[in-house]
């Protein structure tokens, strides 16, 4: 029986199988620069993390942000906001092979324990690809302003169907206490 993967920090030996698992997951137009994600790993790499067997087989890049706030995306992170009580989420992706098996939720748990134990409140994200639903099971609710608010910078960048979603932490039952 092959043991569940190990969940870790990224390490600098992990961007190539990071490049392959975004390019496999979304579409050419959201791919982003080696540099653009590792600038989100460098200001906060204890969010950051890769989730293996043998190989790679999923990451999640988090960062510490303002909840109503979107930050750069398709540009290296410059910073971060003093203060900050939200967490975003940038990047969850989980190979074709991986997917079904709890790997991104045990990712997004982890990286939500983190959270917790720096005092983050509140989370905030773009959900694409079809993932609100995904989102919601964490509390995670459309801001349809916030959508809206930021629809001429996503579409420019990313070219993708989105939603703006935050949510409050402890709005919704773990996953598996539902």
């Amino acid at each position: 029986m092959t043991p569940p993967p190990t969940i870790r920090v990224i390490q600098d030996s992990d961007w190539p199988a990071i490049d392959r698992i975004q390019r496999e997951c979304f579409p050419p137009s959201a791919i982003e620069s080696r540099e653009v994600l590792q600038s989100i790993a460098l200001h906060s790499p204890a969010s950051c993390l890769v989730a293996e067997t043998d190989i790679p087989l999923g990451y999640v890049l988090a960062h510490p942000w303002s909840r109503d706030d979107l930050p750069p995306i398709q540009a290296k992170l410059p910073g971060l906001p003093l203060g900050a009580s939200s967490l975003f989420f940038h990047d969850l992706a989980v190979t074709p092979a991986a997917r079904g098996s709890g790997l991104a939720h045990r990712m997004v748990e982890e990286v939500l324990r983190w959270a917790g134990q720096r005092g983050l409140t509140e989370g905030s994200l773009i959900a694409v690809q079809g993932s609100r639903l995904f989102w919601e099971r964490y509390g995670f609710q459309e801001r349809p302003e916030l959508t809206e608010r930021f629809r001429q910078t996503v579409n420019r960048n990313y070219g993708l169907d989105f939603a703006f979603m935050t949510t409050r932490f402890g709005a919704a039952p773990p996953i598996g206490q539902t």
